[in-house]
């Protein structure tokens, strides 16, 4: 994904600095699911790891699921994070990235 931040840790101040464009309505990158607001809504979208390749109702629940546990990871590993999103609507979806862009496979409400 082009000009995402991504982060690996959940300390320091790339994370802050994540945070902060999150709080600010951008968003990041963490273990490959982009988390990013839009209105009052937070989405929380596993990245596809597949290219042009069909996607089984099993694989895209897997990457749902990947999607709630890292979220679930931020939420109890960051306080700052957790009061952050708890205002928001909690949403997860899949995405592909195509390099100049994204596109939504499905969202977790279509399974």
């Amino acid at each position: 994904m082009k000009n995402i931040l991504e982060v690996s840790e959940l300390n320091g101040q790339r994370f802050e600095l994540a945070l902060e464009q999150l709080a600010n309505g951008l968003g990041f990158v963490f273990d490959e699911v982009w988390f990013r607001r839009d209105g009052n809504v937070l989405w929380c979208e596993a990245i596809s790891p597949y290219w042009e390749v069909e996607h089984t109702d099993a694989g895209l629940r897997e990457l749902i699921d990947h999607a709630r546990s890292r979220f679930e990871v931020l939420r109890t590993s960051s306080e700052v994070f957790k009061m952050l999103v708890s205002v928001f609507e909690v949403k997860f979806s899949v995405i592909a990235d195509h390099g100049t862009g994204t596109a939504k496979i499905i969202d977790s409400e279509s399974l």
